[in-house]
């Protein structure tokens, strides 16, 4: 309640259609009050005449139902009054209830009750002078007031119709005007979307600069953009260069030299004679062996995190079972878990395989530092949408998630990136103590191996 009272749109209705209503109450007050001073001088006159008639009748000594007769016989049009014969001079003791229902039958009571003067009998003496016979006045508005109900109603009726079509027409303008606005807060929705398609032309001069700029914006966000695009693919290129340069290097130099060392240090044992095996040069001869294995070990981890030989000789399946095994066994108290379909990543391309498979050594990674999870999964599968079918990629945990969702580091970016580059779409969301979820959508139609 309180945000529609707050509306633009709100206030702008209101209060033309505030000063509408408060004019049609003023307009049908004021026709109520003018009704009723008309009343009161229809009653007035008509009271003034019958009493001019019964003179002019009784004048020539007729009694009082004579004069009445008389007066109705030749002069029927008499309104806004009753008459009739009074037992007794006094008004209080005439008991005519026809005034009463005639006035009911005209208009609402509450009407009646606003407009109807105060009801006044008067007496007549007939003839004049005669205190012994008496014809009473009683003042009857009915036939004005019915006419006056008509005009009200009516009267009412159009301005009613007017405060609504005004109330519509203020909508109405209102809604168009601000549409423009809401056009450009959903523009600007778009580009957190990374969405920079242009407006339309706003057809307010008003706004026209603002549709203009916010166009000028979009254009430049989507140059600026696409060229980082480039950028950080390039980066991404020479990163995986690079890796596989480092990789060969330890492969063909550093691994030679590695086994040439384990290699010596097994000849010196080998060398000594039986009596010294257990001497101080064969001590260090067996140290400097284990020292190699170890490096040899550390050597084969970071060249599978550089080149997993697994993806280019067994597959994206394979290596993600290889990844997440090395996961399992040195984070064993997390669950590690894995729902994939090989046949649905066989004909993946090679710049597609290796961005899903940087995605998810990127997240278990995350996962392994940050989430302080018991169970940790990865989810591929396959779905048919709109456009095509599309691979889904889902690394989620179970650890303290976020209260507020993480700027894209290095890290999330270069997943966004690989994912973006083939037209898919990457998002992370999670709350906190629920955990964190990294999910991305990519056309397979952009994947396929051609």
């Amino acid at each position: 309640m309180g945000r529609a009272l707050n509306s633009l749109r709100f206030r702008l209705v209101a209060f033309p259609i505030a000063l509408l209503i408060l004019w049609l109450v003023l307009a049908l007050l004021g026709a109520i009050y003018d009704a009723r001073g008309r009343i009161a001088a229809e009653v007035k006159a008509s009271s003034a005449l019958a009493r001019a008639l019964i003179g002019a009748a009784s004048s020539g000594g007729r009694d009082s139902a004579a004069t009445l007769m008389e007066v109705e016989k030749h002069l029927p049009p008499t309104r806004h009054v009753l008459l009739g014969i009074a037992a007794s001079s006094d008004p209080a003791e005439i008991n005519d209830t026809g005034a009463d229902a005639s006035m009911e039958r005209a208009a609402p009571a509450w009407f009646v009750r606003l407009i109807a003067p105060k009801r006044h009998t008067e007496l007549v003496s007939v003839p004049p002078g005669n205190a012994g016979e008496w014809i009473y006045i009683v003042a009857n508005p009915a036939d004005e007031i019915r006419e006056v109900w008509q005009d009200f109603c009516y009267f009412a009726a159009i301005c009613s119709a007017l405060v609504t079509v005004i109330a519509g027409s203020s909508h109405w303008l209102a809604s168009t005007a601000l549409r423009p606005i809401r056009t450009l807060g959903d523009g600007l929705e778009r580009l957190e979307r990374h969405d920079f398609k242009s407006l339309e032309p706003v057809r307010f001069s008003e706004l026209e600069r603002i549709g203009a700029q916010f166009n000028s914006l979009a254009l430049s966000l989507k140059e600026k953009t696409e060229e980082n695009r480039q950028l950080y693919g390039k980066l991404v290129s020479a990163q995986e260069n690079e890796r596989k340069h480092v990789a060969r290097e330890l492969h063909d130099e550093l691994g030679p030299c590695l086994f040439g060392i384990r290699a010596e240090a097994a000849s010196i044992l080998q060398s000594l004679p039986q009596s010294e095996a257990a001497g101080f040069i064969a001590g260090r001869a067996k140290a400097i062996e284990a020292l190699t294995g170890t490096v040899q070990q550390i050597n084969r981890r970071v060249l599978h995190t550089l080149q997993p030989a697994a993806l280019s000789e067994r597959g994206l399946a394979a290596a993600l079972r290889d990844l997440a095994d090395g996961w399992q066994e040195a984070y064993p108290a997390i669950a590690w878990s894995l729902d994939i379909q090989e046949s649905n990543l066989g004909h993946l391309s090679d710049e597609a395989a290796l961005a899903i498979y940087r995605m998810v050594q990127e997240g278990l990674t995350n996962i392994a530092r940050h989430s302080g999870c018991s169970e940790a999964g990865i989810v591929i599968s396959k779905r048919k949408a709109g456009t095509g079918e599309k691979l889904d990629i889902l690394v989620k945990d179970d650890g303290r998630g976020f209260d507020a969702p993480p700027a894209l580091g290095g890290g999330l970016q270069g997943m966004e990136e690989r994912i973006r580059k083939l037209g898919g779409e990457f998002s992370v969301w999670g709350e906190n103590g629920s955990g964190v979820a990294v999910s991305a959508s990519i056309p397979l139609s952009a994947c396929v191996r051609s």
